[in-house]
């Protein structure tokens, strides 16, 4: 296993309130899964979580080295809790079909957020050898 990628953002959360503001429940259903929705909700400073939530997937575009072209929306990186609570990234759609053709086995995330910033960190390992290619034994 090697390492793919690494992305970082950070949010300035003036910003990100502001475009809640102007842009609210249209801004939400475009970058953010229901289960995304429910979950920022449900918490005492939504704000912040959905923009940790935010600089996760631009992270996420980062590491895998592609930026947000090649057609990959928003929402196919849905960032969910792991049972023991941690962040775990989703890959659905374009994302996960990219992530596959860069032979990506494992994503890793860390979020953190203050009313001030939010931030993220992302790490993508990947198989070394391709797929389909049978190594040699001697």
């Amino acid at each position: 296993m090697v390492l793919k990628g690494l992305g970082v953002d950070v949010v300035d959360m003036e910003r990100f309130e502001a475009l809640l503001r102007r842009r609210g429940t249209a801004f939400l259903k475009r970058v953010f899964t229901e289960r995304e929705i429910r979950y920022c909700r449900a918490r005492r400073h939504s704000a912040q979580h959905f923009a940790a939530r935010w600089a996760a997937k631009e992270a996420f575009f980062k590491a895998l080295g592609t930026g947000r072209g090649k057609g990959v929306a928003f929402r196919d990186v849905e960032i969910l809790r792991n049972t023991s609570g941690a962040p775990a990234l989703r890959l659905g759609g374009k994302a996960r079909a990219l992530a596959e053709r860069a032979r990506v086995l494992q994503t890793l995330v860390s979020l953190s957020h203050t009313d001030r910033v939010a931030a993220a960190g992302v790490v993508l390992t990947a198989s070394e050898k391709k797929p389909g290619k049978k190594v040699k034994k001697k």
